[in-house]
């Protein structure tokens, strides 16, 4: 009467006649999921076991545990809260987390004393000749080689090319080779341009041109002079 007799006597009133109720313990859309399990180990106390042979773990680890023990994937992060706040767990970061009893976790072990001060083996192929050899043998006396060619040299003779580069580098700087451009090298080092020596028969042409301007000038100076001189005479 408290709850539904005042709505239904004013319904009443206000000359509804079809009214009624029925108390409904069923829903149809909760039957889909079919009958409630029930476990009888808590949540807690099954992420207990689950924490108990993982003192540290991430929050998605417990997750899986539950999903693959045909258990809410969500209750897990039940389980973690409710430890959490009981003491037994301690958060470590963002979904990580650590047993309150493990005060701190065992080092990984470290190497015996004979592993640690040997040295790795070197893999790296061992030569008779070495590469700086190769290369110099290649290009003595050369006019003219390319990167591309000592490149090709080494990957027939099995040798890394990418050793190439810096090699022919220590050559230049060092003025053994020089650059020409465009990974062009030359042996030996940069000479200025040769001139050409002078033909008889060239000197003479250059003798008669000058002496041939030096003549035109004398006329040219005469001439400019000339008008001068007939004004001081007269």
């Amino acid at each position: 009467m408290e709850q539904m007799g005042h709505i239904l006597a004013e319904l009443t009133k206000l000359g509804l006649s079809n009214i009624g109720y029925e108390l409904i313990t069923d829903i149809v859309t909760f039957k889909k999921n079919g009958p409630r399990k029930v476990h009888d180990v808590t949540i807690d106390a099954f992420a207990r076991e689950f924490i108990a042979e993982n003192a540290s773990f991430g929050a998605i680890e417990l997750v899986n545990h539950f999903r693959a023990n045909d258990r809410p994937a969500n209750s897990a992060y039940g389980a973690i809260r409710n430890l959490v706040q009981e003491g037994f767990l301690k958060k470590l970061s963002a979904g990580n987390y650590q047993r309150a009893d493990v005060k701190a976790l065992a080092p990984p072990k470290k190497p015996t004393k004979d592993k640690a001060l040997k040295r790795p083996a070197n893999k790296a192929r061992r030569y008779e000749t070495k590469n700086e050899d190769v290369i110099l043998k290649r290009i003595k006396g050369r006019s003219k080689f390319t990167v591309k060619e000592l490149r090709d040299l080494f990957l027939n003779q099995r040798r890394n090319p990418k050793s190439v580069g810096p090699i022919v580098a220590l050559l230049a700087q060092a003025k053994v080779i020089t650059a020409l451009g465009s990974g062009t090298y030359a042996w030996g080092k940069k000479v200025g341009k040769k001139v050409k020596p002078v033909t008889p028969a060239e000197k003479r042409n250059r003798d008669k041109l000058r002496k041939r301007a030096e003549r035109d000038a004398a006329k040219l100076d005469g001439a400019q002079a000339s008008p001068q001189e007939g004004t001081i005479n007269g």
